[in-house]
């Protein structure tokens, strides 16, 4: 009988190929040393840790007891690991959770779990909290809430007649789905091993940022954070969260000395907030939280109950957020990656910038500004470009630079790349104005940052539009057009 080893490595590793596509794998280990390498690198590379709320008031599960036995070996084949926690309002009792409580338990017994592992240089720890039930409701239909059984190839993104003929939820139900998370009290142990940690968008339970603030400084080896929240300002009080994060989470700076990335960025639902708006309006003083009492005011004629139209009107700007945007500047200093999307606004970023400041680290930098619009002032989109170019001197490792917005029919993005001795600015766009000053002066600006990188610059216009931009000194060329400098003489 002819051996695995006898086998070419070519035709061995196409067999193990074939094997490692497939699924329930685990038994095929013993064929050979190879294959178990090989099945363990997959088996152990994501681990799910799926728990209720309900293992809470017993024992711990079984689960954990495992992750803290796996032996060293399979501790190293681990890269990540996503904490599921599942949450019911009521017990088997009758009772009603405490979801903080509850989360709390799981997160310490998960904790407790890692404690002794070794650390390691890529290690990422993500953490969901979902209710079963709003899978079921109708309008909440094509959305992800981040359950085990979810398939990304089922899930579609609902377009907006299909939102418009879906069924409208309630206020109260969105605050449900959105509510916040706080358990201060508890003490996690020091977890070595965790590099990365994420707060996926799928996760709408909001994690109040000192709360979040205990969960990371218990993470001494963390180098990248990645935070997927959601703009909750309609269903909430307006500072319920945004501002929060600069008082609590970078309130104590010697927690992140060593993360080295951060990205933030804040999705929110046009429909939803549409819901939110339109209800508002019909009930009025009602529905706003916290809200004074207002004097006698003279019988007004009821108004009769409007239908609702969800995406009528867009969202409005995003509020200014100056407190979030000192607290983000002042953390980029020791940053070698910053991606903030929709938290702050580039212009409150920059305005927070002191002269003096000197990013001697920072490789990446995004942001997005609600300036660069399809209607946005020329001289406002101009001053941004030239603070960010001004910015620019001052970060002498920068490789990417990007500013760019997005909303419905319309999206613009300002890049500046460097690889090695090639540079290149790139601005890209849908439905903006050709004839706009910020278009036209643009060359030179790409210029000057060009003339900073040694070797070949490149200023590309890339548009989506049917309509060309008419750049003084740039031959257009299909749907791209390029200026190249030489920039090898400095």
């Amino acid at each position: 009988m002819t051996g695995w080893y006898s086998l070419p490595q070519e035709i061995r590793s196409m067999i193990l190929g074939c094997v490692l596509v497939q699924d329930h794998i685990a038994p095929y280990a013993p064929v050979s040393i190879e294959w178990r390498d090989a099945i363990e690198k997959k088996i152990f590379r994501h681990l799910c840790i799926e728990t209720s709320l309900s293992d809470a008031h017993g024992s711990p599960p079984t689960v954990f007891a495992r992750l803290s036995m796996l032996r060293d070996r399979h501790r190293r084949l681990v890269k990540h690991i996503w904490l599921s926690v599942e949450f019911t309002p009521w017990d088997i009792y009758g009772m009603r959770n405490d979801e903080s409580f509850c989360i709390g338990v799981a997160i310490t017994r998960l904790f407790e779990a890692l404690k002794y592992w070794p650390a390691q240089n890529d290690l990422t720890l993500e953490i969901n909290v979902y209710e079963p039930k709003y899978s079921s409701e109708e309008w909440f239909s094509g959305h992800h809430i981040g359950a085990p059984e979810e398939q990304d190839g089922d899930m579609s993104r609902l377009s907006n007649s299909q939102l418009q003929g879906s069924s409208r939820p309630l206020n109260s139900s969105l605050q449900g789905l959105f509510a916040s998370l706080a358990f201060k009290e508890w003490h996690f142990p020091f977890v070595e091993a965790v590099t990365t940690f994420l707060l996926p968008r799928q996760c709408r339970r909001q994690l109040e940022p000192d709360t979040l603030a205990r969960i990371l400084e218990r993470l001494p080896r963390l180098e990248e954070i990645c935070l997927e929240t959601w703009d909750v300002s309609e269903f909430y009080k307006p500072d319920y969260v945004p501002d929060s994060f600069g008082r609590h989470l970078f309130l104590q700076p010697d927690h992140f000395k060593k993360v080295k990335s951060m990205t933030v960025f804040q999705d929110r639902s046009e429909h939803f907030n549409a819901v939110v708006r339109h209800e508002r309006a019909q009930l009025g003083p009602l529905f706003q939280p916290f809200q004074p009492l207002l004097p006698f005011q003279p019988f007004q004629p009821f108004q009769p109950f409007q239908p609702f139209q969800p995406l009528l009107s867009p969202d409005p700007e995003p509020k200014h957020r100056p407190v979030l945007a000192r607290e983000f500047a002042e953390a980029s200093l020791s940053l070698e990656n910053l991606s903030l999307s929709f938290i702050v606004d580039a212009v409150d970023f920059f305005g927070h910038c002191q002269e003096d400041w000197l990013w001697a680290a920072l490789r990446s930098l995004t942001l997005t500004s609600r300036v660069l619009t399809c209607d946005g002032d020329s001289f406002e989109i101009d001053g941004l470009l030239q603070t960010a170019a001004q910015m620019f001197k001052r970060m002498p490792k920068l490789e990417r630079l990007t500013i760019w917005n997005g909303g419905a029919n319309e999206a613009c993005a300002f890049t500046y790349h460097k690889q090695q001795h090639n540079a290149s600015v790139t601005w890209q766009a849908k439905g903006y104005k050709t004839e706009s000053r910020s278009v036209q002066c643009l060359g030179k600006l790409a210029s000057w940052m060009l003339s900073r990188s040694r070797g070949k610059g490149y200023l590309v216009f890339d548009y989506f539009s049917r309509r060309c931009y008419h750049v003084p000194g740039v031959r257009a060329c299909g749907k791209r057009s390029v200026v190249e400098t030489d920039t090898t003489g400095e």
